[in-house]
C-alpha cells in the first residue's frame, strides 16, 4: 500500500490554489447567442439618432477591486490564509508519510487480514483529509467574493457619481466589451475615488448625507 505523499500534496494545494485563484466571471450569454454580441438590452433603440444619444462607460471589475486600498487589504488577508493553509497541508503530508511508514514496517509482524484492515482505515482517514482541506479552501474563495461583492455594493454610489458627471445611461464591464476607446474607461478615477472615500474599508461607513 503507498499513498505517495508528494503526490497527495500536490493534490491539496491544486484543491487551495484552484479554489482562490478567482477569475473574474463573466455572466453567461444566452443560447444561441453569438460570442460577443451586443445584448439586446444594450443596443437600445434601432434609429441611429436615439442611438446616438446613449453614453456608455466601461470600467475593469477585476482590475478596480485589485488596483484599490480596498482590495489590497482583502487580498493580502486572504493570501495569509492561504498560506497558512498550505502550511498545513505540508504539515499533513510529513504526517501521513510517518503514519505509513511506521504502517508499513509492521506488515511483516500482521496477518493480510489485520494489516488490510489498517490499510483501509488508514486509506479512508487520508480521504477524510483530503474533503476537509478540499471545503477549506472552497470556504477561501467564498469568502473573497464575499469581499468583492460588499467592495462593489460600496462602489456604486461613487458609479453613479461619474456616470451622472459624464452624462452616461450605462456601464459595462470591460469583459462585455469587443472594442472601446480609452476615454470611456473609467477604472482609474473609480478606484482614486474608492480610495478616497472608502479607503481600505476598515473605517465604518460615515452618515449617509441628508437629502
Amino acid at each position: 500500500m503507498q499513498i505517495r505523499a508528494a503526490a497527495y500534496r500536490t493534490l491539496l494545494l491544486g484543491l487551495v490554489c484552484g479554489s482562490v485563484a478567482w477569475p473574474g466571471r463573466v455572466p453567461a450569454q444566452p443560447a444561441g447567442a453569438t460570442p460577443g454580441a451586443v445584448p439586446d438590452a444594450v443596443e437600445g433603440p434601432r434609429d441611429q439618432g436615439a442611438a446616438a444619444r446613449v453614453s456608455i462607460l466601461v470600467i475593469n471589475q477585476d482590475r478596480l477591486f485589485r488596483q484599490s486600498l480596498y482590495g489590497e487589504r482583502i487580498m493580502a488577508e486572504i493570501q495569509a490564509e492561504k498560506a497558512k493553509l498550505e502550511a498545513a497541508i505540508r504539515q499533513i503530508e510529513a504526517d501521513l508519510e510517518t503514519e505509513e511508514k511506521a504502517l508499513t514496517e509492521q506488515r511483516p509482524k500482521m496477518t493480510t487480514e489485520a494489516f488490510r484492515k489498517l490499510a483501509d482505515a488508514f486509506d479512508e482517514k487520508v480521504q477524510g483529509i483530503r474533503k476537509t482541506q478540499q471545503v477549506k479552501g472552497v470556504k477561501l474563495a467564498e469568502k473573497l467574493e464575499h469581499a468583492r461583492g460588499e467592495y462593489y455594493q460600496r462602489v456604486l454610489p461613487i458609479l453613479a457619481e461619474v456616470m451622472k458627471e459624464r452624462g452616461a445611461q450605462i456601464v459595462l464591464d470591460q469583459r462585455m466589451v469587443f472594442a472601446s476607446d480609452s476615454s470611456v474607461d473609467i477604472t482609474d478615477i473609480v478606484a482614486q475615488r474608492s480610495d478616497a472615500t472608502i479607503g481600505d474599508g476598515t473605517a465604518p461607513p460615515g452618515p449617509a448625507d441628508p437629502k
